[in-house]
């Protein structure tokens, strides 16, 4: 490739930036640009006419913004405090109690499916706090009862669809879809989700125990 000198290198950048009034008071981005525009908008006689020059010259542009870029940033690493730059571990996405706007099995009194076999709607009333989330019962003698020992009628899993579990991953859950196997709660999506998870519910549990609880990192 034909190298041209880097007088002649100075003195064509100088003549575009001449050209333009305005571009020193420009971004970094568009002088570029405008440095490139000058290079491929040359007349034919101009001594770029020949694409070797052409593409010499406009190597040589490219080199010189980003030795620019680098000393900017440079610049800019100095100036950031070095606390700023240490690696910091990854956290977990995804909550271990599954909990609409901080109410935990959207504020179904969990006790209540043992005691009366069906999701009875908690009250704000009676309520407390666990892991994170609001639980609401339907009366003291419950939320009593789940204070005492609150991983006996929590939801396994966190609440999250025991199906999902299964298979790696997270879902929400509904009140509706649930089971008590062995005297521990298990929510699911959805009632068909449900069939399907109670197909196996000893195979798919020992999957789920498998999975939790490093599925919420996933």
């Amino acid at each position: 490739m034909h190298q041209i000198s880097s007088h002649g290198f100075c003195s064509k950048l100088k003549l575009a930036f001449r050209r333009r009034s305005r571009v020193l008071s420009v971004p970094p981005a568009l002088r570029l640009n405008l440095s490139i525009y000058h290079v491929f908008s040359q007349p034919r006689q101009s001594p770029f006419t020949s694409q070797d020059h052409r593409l010499n010259h406009l190597h040589q542009i490219l080199e010189t913004f980003i030795m620019i870029s680098r000393r900017r940033a440079l610049g800019l690493l100095i100036a950031v405090p070095a606390v700023t730059l240490v690696a910091k571990p990854a956290l977990a996405m995804i909550p271990e109690i599954f909990a609409r706007r901080g109410v935990a099995v959207r504020g179904t009194d969990v006790v209540a499916y043992f005691t009366q076999g069906k999701p009875v709607r908690g009250s704000s009333e009676f309520a407390t706090q666990w892991k994170g989330a609001e639980w609401r019962f339907s009366s003291a003698e419950h939320l009593a009862a789940f204070e005492a020992n609150p991983e006996a009628y929590a939801p396994q899993y966190g609440g999250w669809c025991a199906w999902a579990v299964s298979q790696n991953y997270t879902a929400a859950t509904i009140p509706e879809a649930w089971t008590i196997y062995e005297g521990k709660l298990y929510l699911n999506a959805n009632r068909s989700v449900r069939r399907t998870w109670e197909q196996d519910i000893p195979g798919n549990i020992v999957l789920g125990d498998a999975n939790w609880p490093n599925v919420l990192n996933t």
